[in-house]
Parts: C-alpha cells; sequence; structure tokens
C-alpha cells in the first residue's frame, strides 16, 4: 500500500516543477489581456511593452484601422 502512495506522491511532485512561466511571458500576457503591469523586473516590463504593442496592431488591424496601424508601423 506505500509503494503505490509514494509513487503517487513523487509523480505529482515532479509534474510541479515542469517549466515555469518566465516573467517576459507575464508581462507579454498581462499587456495582451489589458492589465496593469505586475511587476518591475526588465525581462517583465520588455514583455509587457512587446504585448501592448501586438495587442494594438492586432485590434487596429481587426477593425480595419489601417492608418493607426501604419502609424505604429506594426509588422505583418
Amino acid at each position: 500500500m506505500k509503494k503505490p502512495l509514494i509513487i503517487i506522491f513523487i509523480s505529482l511532485m515532479l509534474s510541479a516543477c515542469g517549466e515555469s512561466e518566465s516573467d517576459y511571458d507575464r508581462g507579454y500576457e498581462d499587456a495582451w489581456e489589458g492589465e496593469s503591469p505586475q511587476k518591475n523586473s526588465d525581462s517583465y516590463m520588455e514583455g509587457y511593452g512587446d504585448g501592448d504593442y501586438d495587442a494594438d496592431c492586432d485590434y487596429y488591424k481587426r477593425n480595419k484601422l489601417w492608418e493607426k496601424y501604419k502609424k505604429l508601423l506594426c509588422r505583418n
């Protein structure tokens, strides 16, 4: 009975050790979702800036606001 419990416990511990999201990724997601910045690290803020930029470009493209899209120098 102990062996299956130990195996399950170890499996759960190992699954929790998977790659966690980086600060850059968290910043990108926060900006994309329109949330206020949650951290102040350089990596987070870089991701936040990129996410904000991409979200704006996507919005302008979806709504066919081509002048704003071009003015922001969005990538295709």
